[in-house]
């Protein structure tokens, strides 16, 4: 089995989930999320570019019984739409992990001037992928540059949204969740505690309030105050969020 070595901070994967994995704390899916279960882990995946090390870190948790969450960003290449593809995200599906969409449908709505059928942008990716019969159920927001020079976030075009928009004189349309048959969006999944392996180190923090993106902390000492902080508690949710492309198998 392949080791993944994070390469800004020399983190290997393995070590992370194998310690996770030890403690008596369940770990889900994000589906899975039950604010009434007293403390559990819910790791995410964003899948921004690297298909195949997501392929092999879906095997390595289903090896160690773990279900985890796959959200594919249907604009990028490795998403083809492909009779091959879609068999490829069947077999993850098959592993127990849950499969949603990365969306940034607003972005590329913004990128081409307010233009476009942002609804079918947002829909397509679900037609397909369901109808292999893969349930999806859930979204996570993908953030781009455009989000920071224009002063937004993706998951603002949805009305569940509680938080105040971050630059009210920006106007796009808004559409619920139900409509197109979706459950939740990830970053709206209540938390105690986040961790994230963006911004070139670990960075998150244990909180009741935590907002999204938000840098609490950078580095690899940072990892440890999180799990640490978390631990403290009694109670509640660590999300974690890992982005494969980060990642190298040796």
């Amino acid at each position: 089995m392949n080791n993944f070595v994070k390469s800004q901070t020399g983190c290997d994967y393995r070590e992370l989930i194998e310690g996770i994995n030890a403690t008596p704390i369940r770990l889900c899916d994000q589906k899975s999320v039950d604010i009434n279960e007293k403390r559990y882990f819910g790791i995410r995946h964003d899948v921004d570019d690297d298909w195949p090390t997501s392929q092999k870190m879906a095997e390595f948790e289903a090896s160690l019984g773990l279900k985890t969450t796959y959200y594919l960003l249907d604009s990028r290449r490795y998403f083809d739409y492909s009779p091959a593809f879609l068999k490829e995200v069947k077999a993850i599906n098959n592993l127990g992990h849950e499969i949603g969409i990365h969306n940034d449908a607003l972005i590329r709505w913004k990128m081409a001037g307010d233009k476009g059928d942002i609804r079918e942008m947002l829909d397509k990716p679900l037609r397909y992928l369901r109808s292999a019969g893969i349930e999806v159920v859930g979204t996570a927001a993908h953030g781009d540059q455009i989000c920071r020079d224009m002063g937004f976030l993706t998951f603002e075009i949805w009305e569940e949204n509680s938080r105040a928009q971050k630059n009210p004189k920006l106007v796009f349309p808004r559409y619920s969740l139900k409509e197109f048959g979706l459950e939740y969006e990830a970053y709206f999944l209540k938390r105690t505690a986040y961790m994230s392996d963006n911004h070139g180190g670990w960075t998150g923090g244990v909180t009741w309030n935590i907002k999204p993106h938000e840098v609490l902390g950078k580095g690899i000492n940072q990892r440890k105050e999180i799990l640490d902080g978390f631990h403290s508690l009694d109670h509640g949710m660590l999300q974690i969020l890992i982005h494969p492309q980060h990642w190298m198998a040796r």
